[in-house]
């Protein structure tokens, strides 16, 4: 699974992902699968799309 890398800036992200009505929150889960994922990433993502917001991240560790 790919971890969503954290922000060059050192921010945290902050989990909002259970006051979404249920049909948004099955498609997130099914786009995060899809994508092979997180359901946090999928979330990110879209609203930087939405904003037409630009974000550089640190370059990602690889997991063991």
């Amino acid at each position: 699974m790919r971890i969503a890398p954290r922000l060059k800036n050192g921010d945290k992200r902050i989990p909002g992902y259970s006051g979404l009505p249920l049909a948004l929150r099955v498609e997130i889960a099914r786009l995060a699968k899809e994508e092979n994922c997180s359901k946090s990433w999928i979330i990110e993502q879209i609203i930087l799309e939405w904003a037409g917001i630009k974000i550089k991240y640190k370059e990602p560790k690889h997991i063991k």
